[in-house]
């Protein structure tokens, strides 16, 4: 994988890819069309893209560690993607809208984990006066 802005790392090597849709168990119904999957690995995020009519790039990936650290990274991408539908619409589309829904999500993500922002005051750094 590449690093490629902040927390976001991404990678087009198929056999990586295909290994980690496997794994993941996020296989698409029809290897004929294009798809967008995203997955959770602990703390991290994926988001894979597929592009059937691609001969050269047919898989992309953009990866995210501990994405409940900077949302500003879903955002930064949500909107690169964004400029992309226009080359690609349904692909791209499906991408942004999936980012856009983890970030419309992240506060429930980051009370399901039980994420504590480590520069956020938290009960245990509160000085309390009486």
């Amino acid at each position: 994988m590449k690093h490629l802005a902040a927390n976001i790392y991404t990678s087009n090597q198929d056999s990586e890819i295909f290994d980690i849709i496997i794994d993941q168990d996020i296989k698409p119904k029809n290897w004929n069309n294009n798809f967008v999957k995203g997955f959770w690995s602990g703390l991290d995020f994926g988001i894979i893209l597929f592009n059937s009519a691609d001969s050269s790039d047919k898989f992309q990936m953009f990866y995210f560690q501990d994405v409940l650290s900077r949302k500003d990274s879903l955002e930064y991408l949500a909107t690169v993607f964004k400029e992309f539908s226009s080359i690609d619409y349904d692909t791209y589309k499906k991408a942004q809208n999936l980012l856009l829904d983890v970030i419309y999500m992240y506060p429930t993500y980051r009370a399901i984990f039980k994420y504590v922002d480590k520069t956020e005051d938290t009960p245990s750094t509160l000085n309390y006066e009486v």
